[in-house]
């Protein structure tokens, strides 16, 4: 599939250049905003219940199970909780998605039994929780439209946005576990 665009790599001058075939000159970028660009895909923006990121917050999950499979890239879902909360409160480092046969037989927590027996309707993949960080400043559903940052709530998921990734440090976050 032809874009139109190209990330060319240079010996001199800029590291990396971006050329488009309908721009009058290519646009030079650094080796910063490239790395950028590939950070962006490591973090996804999903919706969460209110009961079950407080599960998971507490330990008593140790799985997030979702019908789809997660681009193998990402390394970070930003939970959404929804209402009551309707707000942006933590983000979970998780590790790839396993179907229950690849999941080791000592992992256990809340809805582990039902996913392994196939009880657990339209669950195909379960994601362990790494780690869990808590923004201690919940960014509301109002304010993350304010910014630019989603349209409404996340369906399924969504890439998170450089300009959220830049506002909310993950250095800055504080760890639950």
């Amino acid at each position: 599939m032809n874009t139109g665009f190209k990330l060319v790599h240079s010996n001199r001058g800029p590291p990396f250049s971006f050329s488009c075939h309908s721009c009058f000159a290519p646009q030079s970028l650094t080796l910063k905003q490239v790395s950028r660009m590939k950070q962006q895909r490591a973090d996804i923006l999903m919706s969460i219940k209110p009961v079950h990121i407080g599960n998971i917050a507490s330990r008593v999950k140790t799985h997030e199970f979702r019908k789809y499979l997660i681009p193998r890239s990402v390394s970070r879902i930003w939970f959404y909780t929804s209402a009551p909360a309707q707000a942006l409160q933590y983000v979970a480092v998780i590790g790839n998605g396993k179907t229950a046969e690849e999941i080791s037989e000592a992992a256990g927590g809340l809805g582990m039994s039902e996913f392994r027996s196939g009880l657990k309707e339209s669950s195909y993949y379960g994601y362990e929780i790494l780690e869990l960080y808590e923004v201690e400043v919940p960014f509301s559903l109002k304010d993350m439209k304010e910014r630019g940052w989603i349209k409404g709530p996340p369906q399924k998921y969504q890439w998170v946005p450089q300009a959220m990734l830049d506002s909310i440090p993950l250095e800055g976050l504080k760890k639950v576990f």
